[in-house]
Order: structure tokens, then C-alpha cells, then sequence
């Protein structure tokens, strides 16, 4: 079913409201939004919403290089922002993954006007813009974060 612009936005508000209010029942309050030591407050807050905002305002119009940059952006500074590293299964491959895709977006931005080798760069555009959708690169993440599957 293909949305239109408004459907879209009501659609991201109902999802918003709808992890606002899962956050306020695991957490028992509303002080998760803001407190940064708070599991519910990274998971539901920072990429939660990311996904949503992704998924229904960003991703269905557009997807380029510059997009794989601010979601590996995003998730360098989750990861830099984690307490204990060890909440989050295989830190450090997350760490050289985004650093990997932000350098390779970089390279596709970089070289976006060169007429040399046209057909592998859309490939290359192609592939790390679909592993980099909102709703792929988050869900993974949330497999990955430790203190939320086994606390």
C-alpha cells in the first residue's frame, strides 16, 4: 500500500506515540526520555525513532549516500555514548562496520560527478544504501544490544 505524504506523517506520529507509551509502561515513568542511563531511553528514543522517521519520512522518497552517512553517524555516537561497551554484542565490529560505510558513502559523495566508472558506482550507491535502511541497520541493532535481551 503506497502512502501518501500526510498518511506518512499521521502514520510516523501514531508510531511515535505508540514507543512513547511502551517506554512509560517498561520503565514504569516518563524520566527514560531523558536519562541517557537508561536502556529504554537508547533503545526507544534514539533508534526507535530513528526507524520510524526513516521508514515513513525519509526512505520512501529518497535514499543517497549522504542519508548512509547521518544513520552511521547516528549509531557512532550511540555507541560512543554506551556506558559499558559490552552491552553492546560485538562493539568493536560495529564500530569499523559504520566506520566502513560512513568512509564508503564519503567516497560515492565524493566522486558523484566523475564520468569513471558510472555503472560500479550506482552499484556500490545501490548496495550500501539497502543495507543501510532504517529498518534493516536498526532491527539489527537491537539483536545485538545485550543489556536489553538479557536484563
Amino acid at each position: 500500500m503506497k502512502l501518501n505524504v500526510k498518511q506518512r506523517f499521521f502514520a510516523a506520529i501514531i508510531y511515535i506515540c505508540i514507543i512513547l507509551f511502551i517506554g512509560n509502561y517498561f520503565s514504569g515513568d516518563w524520566n527514560y526520555i531523558f536519562d541517557t542511563n537508561s536502556k529504554w531511553n537508547v533503545l526507544l528514543v534514539v533508534t526507535a525513532l530513528s526507524v520510524i522517521l526513516g521508514s515513513y519520512i525519509v526512505e520512501p522518497f529518497f535514499s543517497k549516500p549522504a542519508e548512509v552517512v547521518a544513520r552511521w553517524v547516528a549509531i557512532l555516537l550511540l555507541l560512543f555514548g554506551l556506558n559499558e561497551k559490552t552491552e553492546l554484542i560485538l562493539y568493536s565490529y560495529w564500530v569499523y562496520a559504520a566506520l566502513i560505510f560512513i568512509t564508503s558513502a564519503l567516497l560515492l559523495i565524493f566522486f558523484y560527478d566523475s564520468n569513471k566508472l558510472v555503472k560500479s558506482r550506482k552499484v556500490a550507491t545501490d548496495i550500501i544504501c539497502k543495507i543501510s535502511r532504517p529498518e534493516i541497520l536498526f532491527s539489527v541493532l537491537y539483536f545485538f544490544y545485550y543489556r536489553l535481551i538479557f536484563h
